[in-house]
This record gives C-alpha cells, sequence and structure tokens, in this order.
C-alpha cells in the first residue's frame, strides 16, 4: 500500500512511502509516530482486505435519491492528525474512530 509520509503534503519532507499494512501499523503505534507521521489517505484498502470490507455496513442512507455508492476509501493517521479544508468529488460519509 501506498502511504503518506510527513506534516503536509505541501511540505519539502513530505514523501510517499509504498509499504505493507504491517509496517504501516507498526508505524502507527511506534512511540515517535508523531515525528515521523504517517497515514493513509484515499486507499481501497476495503478491496485489498476483503475481512475489513465484511465489517463495514453502508447506511441505507447513503443510497437516498437513487445514487449508488462510488468507492469505500480508507483513512488513518494517528493521534493528532488533521487535513485542511478542502472539498472532495464525492458526498463523503465520515467516522472516526479514537482508542481514547
Amino acid at each position: 500500500m501506498i502511504c503518506q509520509v510527513g506534516k503536509s503534503y505541501v511540505c519539502n519532507e513530505w514523501r510517499q512511502d509504498l509499504i505493507t499494512f504491517s509496517q504501516f501499523l507498526e508505524r502507527m503505534s511506534s512511540p515517535d509516530c508523531s515525528a515521523n507521521l504517517t497515514y493513509l489517505a484515499q486507499h481501497p484498502l476495503f478491496d485489498q482486505i476483503k475481512e475489513l470490507r465484511e465489517d463495514i455496513v453502508v447506511p441505507e442512507y447513503c443510497y437516498a435519491g437513487g445514487g449508488k455508492l462510488q468507492s469505500l476509501n480508507a483513512w488513518f493517521g494517528p493521534h493528532g492528525t488533521v487535513t485542511p479544508l478542502h472539498h472532495d468529488p464525492h458526498h463523503n460519509l465520515f467516522a472516526q474512530v479514537s482508542d481514547e
């Protein structure tokens, strides 16, 4: 999977790394994860790990108006991850999960 590394994609230090999901989880749980900020954005994780997809239930109201599901992507980041104000090409259903 391709993950993003760095505080912001406009920073000189920002880069993308190709790593396994296990490596990504190791980075997320490391004590210095905020120093080496690694996150996953706009990634078709549920296409790659079918067991995770089975845990996702798309609410019926997402189909209101006769639309269809365009894509199902995942965004993962460590504590303190932020995203700037932006506009996405598709409507989103956002859920935030925390262990706190």
